[in-house]
């Protein structure tokens, strides 16, 4: 019986561990093929981007910084030479809770 108790309980404990690894995921991704995006960064590559969904055309704006990574036709790029391509459809992958894009696909 002592047996059973113990390996109940170190499966709790092991279920409960699981539990609270998920729960404090932070990496949250969202994605939006978008009809044309737009980057605005000053020198230290921190700005905004406004993108307009294909769904309905709404704008909408987030933020970028010197961690937004931006490829054009799968070729990794600088932030402050993606302000070439503004104007033009693709991918963003954003975090929605910090409102931040993570990646620009061209």
């Amino acid at each position: 019986m002592k047996k059973f108790i113990s390996i109940l309980f170190f499966g709790l404990i092991v279920n409960c561990l699981t539990l609270n690894a998920y729960a404090g995921n932070d990496d949250v991704r969202k994605g939006i093929e978008a009809l044309d995006i737009a980057i605005h960064v000053d020198e230290k590559l921190n700005g905004y981007a406004i993108v307009t969904n294909y769904v309905g055309y709404k704008k909408m704006r987030f933020n970028v910084n010197k961690d937004t990574q931006v490829t054009i036709n799968d070729k990794p790029v600088h932030l402050s030479y993606a302000q070439k391509n503004n104007g033009k459809p693709g991918t963003v992958m954003y975090n929605p809770k910090t409102n931040t894009i993570m990646r620009i696909q061209w």
